[in-house]
Protein backbone atom coordinates (compact mmCIF):
# COMPACT_ATOMS: atom_id res chain seq x y z
CA UNK A 1 0.00 0.00 0.00
CA UNK A 2 2.79 2.43 0.89
CA UNK A 3 4.61 1.61 -2.36
CA UNK A 4 1.44 2.23 -4.37
CA UNK A 5 0.88 5.58 -2.64
CA UNK A 6 4.44 6.64 -3.47
CA UNK A 7 3.84 5.73 -7.13
CA UNK A 8 0.61 7.76 -7.20
CA UNK A 9 2.36 10.79 -5.74
CA UNK A 10 5.28 10.37 -8.20
CA UNK A 11 3.29 9.78 -11.37
CA UNK A 12 -0.50 9.45 -11.00
CA UNK A 13 -1.18 8.58 -14.63
CA UNK A 14 1.33 5.73 -14.78
CA UNK A 15 0.07 4.43 -11.45
CA UNK A 16 -3.53 4.35 -12.61
CA UNK A 17 -2.59 2.53 -15.82
CA UNK A 18 -0.47 0.06 -13.85
CA UNK A 19 -3.31 -0.54 -11.44
CA UNK A 20 -5.65 -1.26 -14.35
CA UNK A 21 -3.12 -3.71 -15.82
CA UNK A 22 -2.73 -5.54 -12.55
CA UNK A 23 -6.50 -5.69 -12.06
CA UNK A 24 -7.23 -7.04 -15.56
CA UNK A 25 -4.30 -9.44 -15.50
CA UNK A 26 -5.46 -10.97 -12.23
CA UNK A 27 -8.99 -11.14 -13.59
CA UNK A 28 -7.81 -12.84 -16.77
CA UNK A 29 -5.58 -15.31 -14.92
CA UNK A 30 -8.38 -16.21 -12.55
CA UNK A 31 -10.78 -16.73 -15.44
CA UNK A 32 -8.36 -18.80 -17.51
CA UNK A 33 -7.85 -21.21 -14.61
CA UNK A 34 -11.57 -21.88 -14.73
CA UNK A 35 -12.29 -24.82 -17.06
CA UNK A 36 -15.47 -23.10 -18.17
CA UNK A 37 -13.58 -20.20 -19.83
CA UNK A 38 -15.14 -18.86 -23.02
CA UNK A 39 -14.18 -16.47 -25.78
CA UNK A 40 -16.19 -13.65 -24.24
CA UNK A 41 -13.67 -13.41 -21.38
CA UNK A 42 -10.74 -13.13 -23.77
CA UNK A 43 -12.47 -10.55 -25.97
CA UNK A 44 -13.36 -8.45 -22.92
CA UNK A 45 -9.76 -8.57 -21.72
CA UNK A 46 -8.43 -7.60 -25.18
CA UNK A 47 -10.69 -4.59 -25.56
CA UNK A 48 -9.93 -3.38 -22.04
CA UNK A 49 -6.22 -3.27 -22.87
CA UNK A 50 -6.73 -1.77 -26.32
CA UNK A 51 -8.77 1.04 -24.76
CA UNK A 52 -5.72 1.95 -22.65
CA UNK A 53 -3.34 1.73 -25.62
CA UNK A 54 -5.28 2.62 -28.77
CA UNK A 55 -3.50 1.78 -32.00
CA UNK A 56 -3.81 3.03 -35.56
CA UNK A 57 -5.05 0.44 -38.04
CA UNK A 58 -5.02 2.49 -41.23
CA UNK A 59 -1.87 3.77 -42.93
CA UNK A 60 -1.56 7.48 -43.42
CA UNK A 61 -2.59 8.52 -46.92
CA UNK A 62 0.24 9.76 -49.12
CA UNK A 63 0.21 13.39 -50.17
CA UNK A 64 0.93 14.39 -53.81
CA UNK A 65 4.46 15.46 -52.83
CA UNK A 66 4.99 12.08 -51.12
CA UNK A 67 3.98 10.34 -54.35
CA UNK A 68 6.25 12.55 -56.45
CA UNK A 69 9.24 11.96 -54.18
CA UNK A 70 8.62 8.19 -54.18
CA UNK A 71 8.74 8.20 -57.98
CA UNK A 72 11.71 10.57 -58.35
CA UNK A 73 13.78 8.77 -55.69
CA UNK A 74 14.19 6.00 -58.26
CA UNK A 75 16.21 8.22 -60.57
CA UNK A 76 19.86 7.24 -60.85
CA UNK A 77 21.41 10.70 -60.49
CA UNK A 78 20.75 13.93 -58.60
CA UNK A 79 20.33 15.81 -61.88
CA UNK A 80 17.69 13.39 -63.15
CA UNK A 81 15.94 13.39 -59.77
CA UNK A 82 15.76 17.20 -59.83
CA UNK A 83 14.40 17.13 -63.38
CA UNK A 84 11.82 14.53 -62.34
CA UNK A 85 10.62 16.59 -59.35
CA UNK A 86 10.40 19.80 -61.37
CA UNK A 87 8.53 18.05 -64.19
CA UNK A 88 5.93 16.44 -61.93
CA UNK A 89 5.45 19.52 -59.76
CA UNK A 90 4.89 21.71 -62.81
CA UNK A 91 2.05 19.53 -64.10
CA UNK A 92 -1.26 20.31 -62.32
CA UNK A 93 -2.47 16.70 -62.63
CA UNK A 94 0.63 15.08 -61.12
CA UNK A 95 1.02 17.85 -58.53
CA UNK A 96 -2.44 17.00 -57.16
CA UNK A 97 -2.53 13.24 -57.79
CA UNK A 98 -4.57 11.37 -55.18
CA UNK A 99 -2.63 8.10 -55.48
CA UNK A 100 0.20 6.41 -57.38
CA UNK A 101 -2.13 5.09 -60.08
CA UNK A 102 -3.47 8.56 -60.87
CA UNK A 103 0.08 9.89 -61.04
CA UNK A 104 1.15 7.04 -63.34
CA UNK A 105 -1.82 7.63 -65.63
CA UNK A 106 -0.82 11.27 -66.05
CA UNK A 107 2.81 10.43 -66.81
CA UNK A 108 1.66 7.91 -69.42
CA UNK A 109 -0.38 10.65 -71.08
CA UNK A 110 2.68 12.92 -70.96
CA UNK A 111 4.75 10.26 -72.73
CA UNK A 112 2.04 9.81 -75.37
CA UNK A 113 2.05 13.54 -76.02
CA UNK A 114 5.81 13.51 -76.48
CA UNK A 115 5.50 10.56 -78.88
CA UNK A 116 3.00 12.53 -80.96
CA UNK A 117 5.27 15.60 -80.97
CA UNK A 118 8.26 13.49 -82.05
CA UNK A 119 6.25 11.85 -84.82
CA UNK A 120 5.06 15.26 -86.07
CA UNK A 121 8.63 16.57 -86.16
CA UNK A 122 9.83 13.50 -88.05
CA UNK A 123 7.04 13.82 -90.60
CA UNK A 124 7.98 17.45 -91.19
CA UNK A 125 11.62 16.46 -91.61
CA UNK A 126 10.63 13.63 -93.93
CA UNK A 127 8.78 16.05 -96.20
CA UNK A 128 11.96 18.14 -96.56
CA UNK A 129 14.49 15.31 -96.69
CA UNK A 130 12.96 12.00 -97.78
CA UNK A 131 14.78 9.13 -96.09
CA UNK A 132 13.74 5.56 -95.38
CA UNK A 133 15.18 5.68 -91.85
CA UNK A 134 13.13 8.76 -90.93
CA UNK A 135 10.01 7.09 -92.32
CA UNK A 136 10.73 4.07 -90.12
CA UNK A 137 11.09 6.37 -87.10
CA UNK A 138 7.68 7.89 -87.79
CA UNK A 139 6.17 4.41 -87.61
CA UNK A 140 8.14 3.52 -84.48
CA UNK A 141 6.95 6.62 -82.63
CA UNK A 142 3.35 6.19 -83.81
CA UNK A 143 3.42 2.63 -82.46
CA UNK A 144 4.67 3.75 -79.05
CA UNK A 145 1.41 5.59 -78.44
CA UNK A 146 -0.48 2.30 -78.33
CA UNK A 147 2.18 0.69 -76.14
CA UNK A 148 2.00 3.37 -73.46
CA UNK A 149 -0.85 2.28 -71.19
CA UNK A 150 -1.66 0.76 -67.81
CA UNK A 151 -3.62 -2.18 -69.19
CA UNK A 152 -1.27 -4.64 -67.51
CA UNK A 153 -1.39 -3.00 -64.08
CA UNK A 154 -3.63 -5.62 -62.48
CA UNK A 155 -1.55 -8.44 -63.97
CA UNK A 156 1.74 -6.91 -62.85
CA UNK A 157 3.00 -6.45 -66.42
CA UNK A 158 2.48 -2.70 -66.91
CA UNK A 159 6.17 -1.87 -66.46
CA UNK A 160 7.17 -4.52 -68.99
CA UNK A 161 4.45 -3.45 -71.43
CA UNK A 162 5.46 0.21 -71.59
CA UNK A 163 9.13 -0.73 -71.88
CA UNK A 164 8.34 -1.94 -75.41
CA UNK A 165 7.83 1.72 -76.28
CA UNK A 166 11.40 2.45 -75.20
CA UNK A 167 12.62 -0.45 -77.34
CA UNK A 168 10.78 1.04 -80.32
CA UNK A 169 12.56 4.37 -79.92
CA UNK A 170 15.83 2.46 -79.68
CA UNK A 171 15.08 0.87 -83.05
CA UNK A 172 14.47 4.33 -84.48
CA UNK A 173 17.90 5.47 -83.28
CA UNK A 174 19.48 2.36 -84.79
CA UNK A 175 17.79 2.97 -88.14
CA UNK A 176 19.01 6.59 -88.20
CA UNK A 177 22.56 5.57 -87.31
CA UNK A 178 22.71 2.89 -90.02
CA UNK A 179 21.47 5.36 -92.62
CA UNK A 180 23.92 8.03 -91.40
CA UNK A 181 21.08 10.45 -90.77
CA UNK A 182 22.33 13.18 -88.46
CA UNK A 183 19.99 15.87 -87.20
CA UNK A 184 20.45 17.85 -84.01
CA UNK A 185 16.74 18.56 -83.87
CA UNK A 186 15.80 14.88 -84.19
CA UNK A 187 18.44 13.83 -81.65
CA UNK A 188 17.29 16.40 -79.07
CA UNK A 189 13.64 15.38 -79.60
CA UNK A 190 14.47 11.72 -79.05
CA UNK A 191 16.51 12.56 -75.93
CA UNK A 192 13.63 14.65 -74.57
CA UNK A 193 11.30 11.70 -75.11
CA UNK A 194 13.71 9.34 -73.31
CA UNK A 195 14.07 11.71 -70.34
CA UNK A 196 10.30 11.91 -70.01
CA UNK A 197 9.94 8.15 -70.44
CA UNK A 198 12.22 7.49 -67.45
CA UNK A 199 9.77 9.40 -65.25
CA UNK A 200 6.84 7.47 -66.73
CA UNK A 201 8.58 4.15 -66.16
CA UNK A 202 9.34 5.05 -62.53
CA UNK A 203 5.74 6.17 -61.90
CA UNK A 204 4.28 3.01 -63.44
CA UNK A 205 6.69 0.89 -61.41
CA UNK A 206 5.49 2.51 -58.15
CA UNK A 207 1.83 2.14 -59.15
CA UNK A 208 2.39 -1.51 -60.05
CA UNK A 209 4.01 -2.17 -56.66
CA UNK A 210 1.23 -0.40 -54.76
CA UNK A 211 -1.41 -2.29 -56.73
CA UNK A 212 0.19 -5.64 -55.90
CA UNK A 213 0.13 -4.77 -52.18
CA UNK A 214 -3.69 -4.69 -52.12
Amino acid sequence: KQWYQRRVRGNPIKSIIRAHHIHYFKLFRRKTMNPRINMRTFITFFFCLSSLYPFQIEAKAKTPIDLIMEVCDQEASAIKKKFCIETLKSNPSTATAKDSKALAETTVEMAKKQSTEASTLLKTTLAKSPASAINQCVKYFDDTIGMLSLRGLNDGTATLDIHYAYDNVGQCETALAKANVHSEQISSTIQKWKDGFEITLAAVSVAEKDNSDY
